[in-house]
């Protein structure tokens, strides 16, 4: 059982080949103690590439590309990829757009469930965002207005405004005096 996974998991020429390029064109001189150790790694490297009998067709130098450029997020996909012998380069772009999708619905879900959490409506992108032409305020139309159409706002805004209207009527800002009577004003110093 044990050999049989052995044969399973041993990579593949590609596979191998895949892994030891990357690896050569990404060496970092400052990981070697001195020049001499750092040519010795890239000259074993290249004997193992060469070893692989593998030739760098279209497909395999976009999937290399890819490997090598690719941010963290999409590790798992490279990882996949040097483990599958079919695949082209078309269907690891087509991975990587799926995987770009579905990162996106995560990131969107999460945002809602963020925003849900705080108690704050999910954004609305601003090519939807709606603005009301009469009082000026985002989120609505001049139809659904209340300050321009007071029938159909809630009974607490009713409400609240009638109590507004009932305290300015019983102390105005300006009392008339009615024509015909003086008022006096005594001043005392």
């Amino acid at each position: 059982m044990l050999s049989r996974l052995q044969v399973l998991l041993q990579p593949t020429g590609d596979t191998q080949f895949m892994r030891l390029t990357k690896e050569y064109y990404t060496l970092d001189f400052s990981n070697f103690k001195d020049m001499s150790d750092f040519l010795t790694h890239i000259k074993v490297l290249e004997e193992r590439i060469d070893a692989t009998n593998v030739t760098l067709d279209s497909n395999k130098r976009t999937l290399l590309c890819l490997m090598m450029a690719l941010p963290d997020d999409y590790r798992s996909l490279a990882q996949l990829w040097s483990i599958t012998p079919s695949i082209t380069a078309d269907k690891a772009r087509d991975m990587l757009l799926e995987e770009e999708r579905r990162q996106g619905e995560e990131e969107k879900s999460i945002s809602a469930v963020k925003a849900f959490r705080l108690g704050k409506p999910k954004p609305q992108p601003k090519a939807f965002k709606k603005r009301c032409t009469g009082c000026g305020k985002d989120g609505h139309t001049i139809d659904e207005c209340w300050e321009e159409n007071h029938d159909i706002a809630p009974d607490w805004l009713k409400e609240k405004r009638a109590k507004k209207e009932k305290e300015k009527e019983e102390d105005p800002p300006f009392k008339t005096i009615p024509k015909g009577k003086k008022k006096v004003v005594s001043h005392v110093f």
